[in-house]
C-alpha cells in the first residue's frame, strides 16, 4: 500500500488535500454488471449496475480523459442508463469517465467503453409468401 492507505493501480483517485494517480486493480470497471446493450433499445435502458461491495458509494460521469460520451448516458442511484438510441452499425462503442465516491469522501475515476450489440432485425414477410400455394 503507498501513502494514505491507498492501494496501487492505474485509475485516479482523491484524496481530500491532494490528488495523486493510482491504479486500482480491485476496482476494474467499478464492479459494473455489464458494460454492453443492445441497439435500438429506447433511452433510460440500463446498461449495467455498478455492485461494489463494502459500502454506500455514490457514482456519477466526471470530465476527464475518456469522457468523449458522457452525454450519452446518466447515473441514476447506482444504475448506468442509455441516455440516447444506439444503432450499431453507425457506432459500437462508447467511452465514458465515471467518479466513484466512498462515504468518507474519497474518490476513483475511471473511463469506461460500452459495446452496443446489434440485434437482428425482423424482415416482414408479404402475404404472397405465406400462402401453400407458392410451395407447390
Amino acid at each position: 500500500m503507498p501513502q494514505n492507505g491507498a492501494p496501487r493501480g492505474g485509475a485516479q483517485t482523491s484524496v481530500p488535500g491532494s490528488v495523486f494517480a493510482l491504479s486500482f486493480p480491485g476496482f476494474a470497471a467499478f464492479g459494473m454488471s455489464n458494460l454492453s446493450v443492445a441497439e435500438k433499445m429506447p433511452v433510460g435502458t440500463t446498461v449495467g449496475t455498478f455492485n461494489l461491495p463494502g459500502g454506500q458509494f455514490s457514482y456519477s460521469l466526471v470530465s476527464g480523459t475518456g469522457d468523449d460520451d458522457n452525454a450519452l448516458f446518466t447515473i441514476s442511484g447506482d444504475t448506468l442508463k442509455t441516455g440516447a438510441v444506439f444503432d450499431a452499425a453507425d457506432r459500437s462503442t462508447y467511452s465514458i469517465r465515471v467518479r466513484i465516491t466512498d462515504p468518507n469522501g474519497v474518490s476513483v475515476e475511471q473511463p469506461l467503453t460500452i459495446q452496443v450489440t446489434p440485434t437482428t432485425d425482423q424482415v416482414d414477410v408479404p402475404e404472397l409468401y405465406k400462402t401453400d400455394e407458392f410451395l407447390e
